[in-house]
């Protein structure tokens, strides 16, 4: 049910701190007339790369007495505390969404050990109107299939930064808040979909065409948690995930049963300890690969 968590692909590392992931920028078009017996121009890829930030360990222990164990009378105290695994998995969970939203402790620099694109050496809020790429879709609240165009028209004009031409994009997922994703539905899965015609008359009938639903069949992604860790809970996302983001994972979760021999349990009769523990931390990889619609 931790479905960002799920969506973002795992980057392993053996890398504690600060990683740079080296790239290949495009060649780009370099064509040009030649001469008859003139060389032809060289051209090449350039140099491209990005941060990863640190790595963090996260993490607790439950530890339960044997008077705590003895003196329980709900019969649930050994169940909920086994649920450690789950809740260090619930605030992964937050950490991705914070990383698609922008939001959150999160929201710096890579260098400071935040989920910010980290592009040659200088670092980019996810969601920008500057010269290096504009994301965000203004004035563009979930109604319908014409907001999806306006986001697709955004991703659309997003160019390479190193070659100038416009950028492979291919957005496969609309992520919203749960409060929209009945209207998403309704957007993707209707069979037809209206178009009025303008430039008439108020008195004069207006022209009426519904032609099939030719809108493409993304992948819908919601969350109750979303919307908790959203600043604005009506905006919503279109986006290729598995391309615009990443978890960079040195160690996986991973949830440990302190044996009966344990030391606490001979001295203080700790009887029982479960650790819950990862170490990672998710980061942008292509802000280029996702527009923020705002309403």
């Amino acid at each position: 049910e931790f479905v960002f968590t799920k969506e973002i692909p795992v980057m392993p590392s053996n890398i504690l701190q600060m990683e740079k992931i080296a790239g290949i920028g495009r060649i780009g078009d370099e064509a040009e007339t030649v001469g008859e017996g003139q060389p032809y121009p060289y051209a090449g890829p350039v140099e491209d790369y990005i941060h990863a930030p640190p790595a963090e360990k996260r993490g607790d222990i439950v530890a339960l007495t044997w008077e705590a164990v003895f003196s329980d009378r709900t019969g649930d105290l050994l169940k909920r505390s086994q649920e450690v695994g789950y809740f260090l998995g619930l605030n992964r969970e937050k950490r991705a969404c914070d990383c698609i939203a922008d939001e959150g402790s999160g929201a710096k620099s890579a260098a400071l050990g935040g989920h910010r694109y980290f592009w040659r050496d200088t670092s980019y809020a996810t969601y920008d109107t500057g010269t290096t790429y504009d994301n965000v879709t203004a004035s563009n609240a979930l109604v319908d299939w014409t907001d999806i165009e306006g986001a697709e028209l955004t991703l659309s004009r997003i160019l390479d930064p190193n070659t100038g031409e416009p950028t492979l994009i291919s957005p496969d997922t609309i992520i919203v808040t749960k409060q929209l994703e009945y209207t998403a539905r309704y957007i993707i899965s209707a069979t037809s979909l209206a178009i009025n015609a303008g430039g008439y008359n108020a008195s004069t009938t207006v022209t009426r065409m519904e032609l099939p639903n030719f809108l493409p069949k993304y992948k819908i992604l919601t969350s109750r948690l979303l919307e908790t860790r959203m600043a604005t809970d009506t905006d919503w996302y279109l986006a290729n995930v598995k391309k615009a983001f990443r978890y960079k994972q040195c160690r996986p979760l991973a949830v440990e049963q302190a044996p009966d021999s344990h030391p606490l349990n001979f001295e203080r009769e700790i009887v029982n300890q479960w650790k819950a523990s990862e170490v990672g931390n998710f980061f942008t990889m292509d802000p280029r690969q996702i527009t923020e619609s705002r309403a």
